[in-house]
């Protein structure tokens, strides 16, 4: 048996935790074989051990989906916590987006976008994590580059009105455009996302980065790593993870605990 040798805290250092913050259009768990599958789906995510969850494409109770609450069940699976925020109804339920979060949220803001209130929404919740206290965000831009790009300007000012004080943001996207583009241009000032160029869409041999993980404001974290995961068959896109590290002190958190897929 392993012993160890426990300090005071100020006799040391206390390291600030990362966050793994993971992206995914689930295509509401519809995978290359047509089939629906939230295991497959919770698999994939479980692999990456993930503190904050930001989903795009989520089915709540449709007829599609067999009626399944998306949100509630991915949470279950991956022990996390689960916040649905709808687009639009949809086939007897609701389409949407979900945020899953180790810890339970402190509040929940659904924030309408352009065209108009029951077209595009983003979902926004307030979280703890370790000493840091943030809003991870999933959103969903749509239609031509002049609608998406007033979609991220209207998301951007609603976080900014959320967050006062240099609240750290963290925003999970499918933007449906790429790096260098005029929609991923409206994030230039006051946010940041990681370097390396990552694809991923269409799953099976992606080759366009349309899904990001961003940030606000830039100096709020240091982005540690980025990558795609594996799963190809679960979704009509691939799960982006990027691990950020506050550039704060924290005071210390429970060791992580990867989320186990019931057999």
């Amino acid at each position: 048996m392993k012993a160890f040798l426990l300090l005071p805290l100020a006799a040391c250092a206390v390291p600030t935790p990362s966050l793994r913050i993971v992206s995914y259009n689930i295509h509401h768990g519809r995978g290359a074989d047509g089939e629906i599958d939230l295991r497959r789906t919770a698999t994939v995510l479980a692999a990456l051990e993930p503190d904050v969850v930001l989903l795009q494409e989520v089915d709540q109770a449709t007829g599609r989906s067999g009626g399944v609450d998306q949100a509630r069940e991915l949470g279950a699976l991956l022990g996390m916590h689960s916040t649905f925020g709808p687009h639009r109804p949809y086939d007897g339920g609701a389409y949407g987006l979900a945020v899953l979060t180790r810890s339970p949220p402190i509040a929940t803001n659904r924030i309408d976008l352009p065209p108009g209130p029951a077209a595009i929404a983003a979902l926004a919740v307030r979280i703890e994590a370790g000493a840091l206290e943030l809003i991870a965000c999933s959103a969903h831009l749509f239609r031509s580059d002049e609608q998406k790009q007033a979609q991220a300007r209207a998301l951007i000012a609603a976080l900014e009105r959320l967050a006062p004080r240099g609240t750290p943001v963290v925003v999970g996207a499918d933007l449906n455009a790429e790096r260098g583009s005029a929609v991923l241009a409206c994030f230039a000032s006051g946010w940041s996302h990681a370097e390396e160029a990552r694809p991923t869409f269409p799953s099976a041999a992606p080759t366009l980065e349309i899904d990001f993980v961003l940030w606000s404001p830039p100096d709020a974290f240091v982005a540690r790593r980025s990558l795609v995961a594996d799963g190809p068959a679960a979704s009509d896109h691939r799960a982006l993870l990027v691990e950020l590290t506050p550039l704060r002190a924290s005071r210390p958190s429970p060791p992580r605990a990867a989320p186990a897929v019931p057999r």
